[in-house]
C-alpha cells in the first residue's frame, strides 16, 4: 500500500520495520472469524488494505509523551483483537469516538490499543482513555514520528 503523504522520518521508520510500498499480506483468517462473531462481517477495503500492509511489523517511534523515550507499536491484528476486550470497543470507545465500528489492529507493550474507523481515522484506547491519533492513515503513521500528542478524546 502507497502512503502518499508520509514524513521522512514515517518512511524511514516503516522501511527500517520491514515495510516496502508493494508488502501485503492477506488478513488473517482468524481476524475475519472474530469479526465476524461479534457483528463486523465486512472489514472495509481501505482497513483491509491498512492491515494488509502493516501485519507483523514493529515500528519503533518516539514516546506519544515522554519525548526522550522510544516505544513499538506492534501490527498484529490476531493478538490486538484477542487482547482487547470487546465490552470495552462497543460500549466505550465505539460510543466515544462517533465513528462507526472501529476495527484493532495493534498495540503498544503497555496495552495501548489502536483501531481504525471506516472513515480512516485511527484511535488509540487504554480504559477508559481515548484518543484520536491520526486523521487518515498517513497521519497516524507520521504522528508516531513527529512528535504531535494525540487529541484526547474520553478519560
Amino acid at each position: 500500500m502507497r502512503f502518499d503523504g508520509l514524513s521522512e522520518r514515517a518512511r524511514d521508520g516503516l522501511v527500517a520495520a520491514g515495510w516496502s510500498e508493494d508488502r501485503t499480506f492477506e488478513i488473517p483468517e482468524e481476524y475475519v472469524s472474530l469479526c465476524a462473531q461479534v457483528g463486523y462481517a465486512d472489514i472495509p477495503w481501505d482497513v483491509g488494505q491498512f492491515i494488509r500492509s502493516l501485519n507483523g511489523l514493529e515500528l519503533v517511534h518516539p514516546h506519544f509523551s515522554m519525548k526522550d523515550t522510544e516505544i513499538s507499536t506492534i501490527f498484529d491484528s490476531v493478538a490486538t483483537l484477542s487482547d482487547m476486550s470487546w465490552t470495552v470497543l462497543r460500549n466505550e470507545y465505539e460510543p466515544a469516538a462517533e465513528d462507526g465500528p472501529l476495527y484493532p489492529f495493534g498495540q503498544t507493550p503497555y496495552g495501548l490499543y489502536f483501531m481504525a474507523s471506516t472513515r480512516q481515522r485511527v484511535y488509540g484506547g487504554y480504559s477508559p482513555y481515548l484518543g484520536l491519533f491520526g486523521l487518515d492513515f498517513v497521519d497516524y503513521l507520521n504522528r508516531l514520528y513527529d512528535d504531535r500528542v494525540p487529541e484526547t478524546i474520553k478519560r
